[in-house]
């Protein structure tokens, strides 16, 4: 009898086996043609199923018995009694070849479909690889012609440093050519000048009248500090000066260590004006985050621009001369909308000065013009306070009024330090001739005398904040400054008073400070030494360090008032130019935000012809 196929067994086979062929395929577009169903199983496992179907209900050969006649007729009986199951049964025999028929078809046509995709992937596959030598030969080719060009770049960069600094001569020529009258000064320095009071008029000499801008509303001591010196190193060298104090809001004395006239009153005191200075301190910043509840008064000044960028432009628009006095920047990102602006204040400016060489490296890139490194103008302080003479008339009082003596150790009133504060109450009998002076620097930030409990004998806290000077010279006479803000370490630098830190210097604004031996960073473990600590504390002469940043100011001012003293430079066509330009500038940021380079490419040629006009005027 013929063998029994199992139709459903082998379907199901042939659909695992197209699956299997199909998936491949999708995964893997170059797979061999073994994985393609084996179409010519297929086609005989067809032709087995039609044979076996036309088999179906036909009585097989028998032998000629008596057994087997007498079965044919019970068959035969049984079959005749069956019809109305035989037609059924033969019909769906008759579907299922035929369904098996056209499954194979089906396989048939995917089959060959698959060997034309196979072929054509083997085609492309073959056109990439071409293209990939191509590709490989043309990027070499590219690298080969760049090198030259790459080496023209760099010989470019070279000459044109070269020709900076062969400009940066001829303008030191020229200014060396100009009268200097004021560098006739007597061998020894002469009495500084309280800035509080009216300096007397050199003989020969008009009156002068400049402007400073910067944070001078604010209860911070670095920041108050700024204008103080400025006025003293002016009066040396212009004599009889005026110097306005331009910030957000309104200040007056006695309340206030001096008068702040406010920004807003600025465009119209402007055509006065001898210069303007920017600055210094942390000051070239685009962050909101400059002090606490600190915003512009006037939704029409911008925040925090409105008091160093605005200001220098609307100099500048004025022809009044514009010198940058050693500010530093902030680290924030620099915005689109403000490079343009801040690449014309620099590059028109007369004079560009900054405090540490991280805010060079940010600002330098947006100006042709070299930008100067000096140190931070507090340096200054002893030509506004000289701690080796008579203590001051309010030094006086306070001392007695809070029986302050000498010898004392003046605190910052930081966190931090409490393993040193720890180490002195651990040894009281080493520190019996110290008293220990809480004395706030920024009120501004929430420092006062009791924000920081220190728990020493003798500890001293005012009820009251000095005057910027009087800050100065309280830090000056101790024998030793314990903390982190930046001018409250300068003025014990300059003084020659030992620094203790627990910061270190690598990071900042606090990079100008890492060359001064007087500084002292303690321990990271937090144990602080008696004697190490000991062996550091008194006072002595400023280090050599810190009197070379002195002579470094004494040039940086002397620029500065040989840049006011000169006729009045031309920038107001470039900044006229400039807004000119404005509307078509705004116009196309609003057609199209998502455009990075509008402004900027707009702006250049104006930054061109600016700079430009400062070159020919220098030249001449």
């Amino acid at each position: 009898m013929p063998e029994t196929i199992d139709v459903e067994k082998l379907m199901r086979n042939a659909k695992e086996q197209f699956e299997r062929g199909s998936a491949w395929d999708q995964v893997t577009p170059h797979a061999s043609p073994r994985m393609a169903p084996d179409m010519a199983a297929i086609a005989r496992a067809s032709r087995s199923l039609r044979f076996r179907k036309s088999l179906v209900g036909q009585i097989p050969p028998a032998p000629s018995t008596l057994r087997a006649r007498a079965s044919g007729v019970l068959v035969k009986m049984i079959s005749r009694s069956l019809f109305w199951f035989t037609g059924r049964l033969d019909d769906f025999h008759s579907s299922v070849v035929e369904a098996s028929d056209l499954q194979s078809a089906a396989l048939t046509n995917l089959a060959w479909s698959g060997q034309q995709t196979r072929e054509l992937l083997d085609r492309v596959n073959g056109q990439l690889e071409e293209l990939s030598v191509a590709l490989t030969a043309e990027t070499t080719a590219r690298e080969c012609s760049e090198q030259p060009l790459s080496a023209a770049v760099d010989k470019s960069a070279r000459k044109l440093r070269m020709l900076e600094v062969s400009c940066r001569r001829l303008e030191i020529a020229l200014d060396q050519r100009q009268p200097r009258n004021y560098r006739a000064e007597p061998e020894t320095r002469p009495e500084i000048p309280n800035p509080s009071m009216e300096s007397p008029t050199v003989p020969g000499k008009r009156h002068w009248e400049i402007g400073i801008c910067g944070t001078f509303d604010v209860s911070n001591y670095g920041d108050l500090l700024f204008p103080l010196i400025a006025e003293v190193e002016l009066r040396r060298r212009l004599g009889d000066v005026t110097l306005r104090r331009f910030s957000y809001y309104s200040k007056t004395s006695p309340s206030w260590p001096y008068e702040v006239t406010p920004l807003a009153e600025l465009p119209e005191m402007l055509p006065r004006l001898d210069g303007l200075l920017i600055g210094g301190g942390l000051l070239i910043r685009f962050d909101k985050d400059v002090a606490p509840g600190y915003d512009a008064p006037d939704l029409n000044i911008h925040h925090p621009t409105g008091y160093w960028l605005s200001p220098a432009l609307m100099a500048l628009q004025h022809n009044v001369p514009v010198a940058w006095n050693a500010p530093g920047t902030g680290g924030s990102d620099l915005p689109e909308w403000g490079e343009p602006l801040l690449e014309l204040a620099l590059g028109l400016s007369q004079y560009v000065a900054v405090r540490d060489e991280l805010s060079r490296a940010e600002l330098q890139p947006l100006t042709c013009r070299p930008i100067a490194l000096v140190p931070d103008t507090a340096f200054g302080l002893p030509n506004l306070l000289d701690v080796r003479a008579a203590p001051s008339a309010e030094f006086a009082r306070i001392a007695k009024t809070y029986g302050l003596e000498n010898p004392y150790i003046v605190f910052q009133p930081n966190l931090g330090f409490e393993p040193l504060l720890g180490m002195i109450r651990n040894h009281p009998e080493r520190f019996d001739k110290f008293h220990f002076l809480v004395l706030p620097i920024s009120p501004e930030f929430g420092e006062h005398a009791r924000s920081v409990d220190l728990d020493l004998p003798r500890v001293i806290r005012l009820d009251e904040w000095p005057h910027p000077a009087v800050i100065a010279e309280l830090i000056g006479r101790s024998e030793a400054a314990v903390g982190h803000s930046l001018h409250f370490n300068i003025s014990a630098i300059v003084a020659g008073v030992p620094v203790f830190r627990r910061v270190d210097l690598s990071t900042g604004k606090f990079t100008g400070l890492k060359d001064f031996e007087t500084i002292f960073v303690l321990p990271p473990n937090g144990h602080v030494d008696a004697d190490w600590f000991l062996a550091r504390v008194g006072r002595k002469a400023p280090s050599s360090a810190a009197l070379a940043a002195l002579g470094a100011l004494d040039d940086h001012w002397n620029r500065i008032a040989a840049i006011f003293q000169q006729e009045r430079p031309q920038t107001a066509p470039a900044l006229s130019r400039f807004w000119q330009s404005l509307p078509g500038l705004l116009e196309k940021a609003g057609e199209a935000p998502a455009r990075s380079d509008t402004s900027a490419d707009r702006l250049m040629p104006e930054l061109s012809s600016g700079n430009a006009s400062l070159a020919a005027r220098h030249a001449g």
